[in-house]
């Protein structure tokens, strides 16, 4: 993969976010970490104004857990992947439909197919944003105009 990612990691375990950074560039050299956060409430605003293509998520926090973050970012763009030591969170976590839900001690086959995946969702998603829509009516008139042709 040519493009380059960026990412934020939200964990109230600094040693955790340290492995997973380690982790990420070792295998991914093209995505870069742009934020680390051990607090739900500093990381709240830095998502609402900072753009990123995969958030990292630990569900287990202090005060709020990583899935009442999701819900006070209902228009978060980003692919959401779980780190978590806590499997039982799982079923709620797919609310969100993340890219991956990977239980501590890291895994990196695990990391690497959830990573690969948030990266072409992620591509999808601006491939989607850069096509021009077409109207509905246009649609049909184009049908409409091969029908007659053949």
């Amino acid at each position: 993969m040519k493009n380059n990612f960026s990412c934020i990691i939200v964990d109230d375990e600094p040693k955790a976010i340290e492995l997973l950074k380690d982790c990420i560039n070792y295998l991914f050299p093209n995505l870069d970490v742009i934020g680390s956060y051990t607090s739900w409430t500093v990381a709240l605003p830095a998502l609402r104004t900072t753009e990123c293509d995969i958030l990292f998520l630990d569900v287990s926090m202090p005060g709020k857990t990583g899935l009442d973050l999701l819900t006070l970012l209902p228009d978060l763009e980003t692919e959401i992947i779980f780190v978590t030591a806590h499997s039982e969170h799982a079923m709620s976590a797919f609310k969100f439909a993340p890219s991956g839900y990977i239980l501590k001690p890291i895994d990196d086959t695990q990391l690497t197919q959830a990573v690969k995946k948030s990266m072409e969702r992620s591509q999808l998603k601006k491939a989607a944003k850069n096509t021009p829509p077409t109207s509905s009516s246009q649609k049909i008139a184009d049908y409409i105009q091969l029908g007659t042709k053949g």
